[in-house]
């Protein structure tokens, strides 16, 4: 009697079904984490903004101490030119008049960060930061953020 060994082949590496299993989960969990990042990134912009309007209200104060008056022109603040950039490009600031009867520019400038990066211009819920030099912090009226949730 001759005994026959049989011999088992185990191939090794992955099926098809696997691997499909593991691109799924990998889908998923890119769906959920990169709109998540995504927001991450333009809030922790924001703070870039902010920091941007304070820099060039304390220009504005210091241009005032000196003239008595403020400027919507920032070159004479010493920025190369009339509407600044952040320092990583993310917003641009621009200088105006306020809005409110009585109140010329001698009394009150108003300071806005205008988003300009790609990201930062798809944040409708903070959009525009507004400073003024009664120490006013606002939003643009098109944001659909509060002033507590965004400054």
């Amino acid at each position: 009697m001759i005994l026959s060994s049989s011999r088992h082949s185990f191939s090794r590496g992955f099926t098809l079904i696997e691997i499909m299993i593991v691109v799924a989960i990998i889908g998923v969990l890119a769906a959920v984490a990169f709109p998540s990042y995504q927001r991450y990134v333009m809030e922790s912009r924001r703070s870039e903004a902010k920091s941007f309007l304070n820099q060039v209200m304390q220009q504005e104060e210091k241009f005032y101490t000196e003239n008595l008056t403020y400027t919507t022109d920032l070159t004479a603040l010493g920025y190369p030119i009339a509407s600044p950039r952040s320092e990583n490009s993310y917003y641009r600031v621009v200088a105006q008049l306020c809005k409110q009867p009585d109140a010329p520019i001698e009394e009150c400038v108003r300071l806005r960060a205008i988003p300009i990066s790609p990201t930062q211009l798809n944040d409708t819920e903070c959009d525009k930061f507004i400073l003024d030099s009664r120490g006013r912090k606002r939003l643009s009226s098109s944001a659909t953020g509060t002033v507590a949730d965004c400054w």
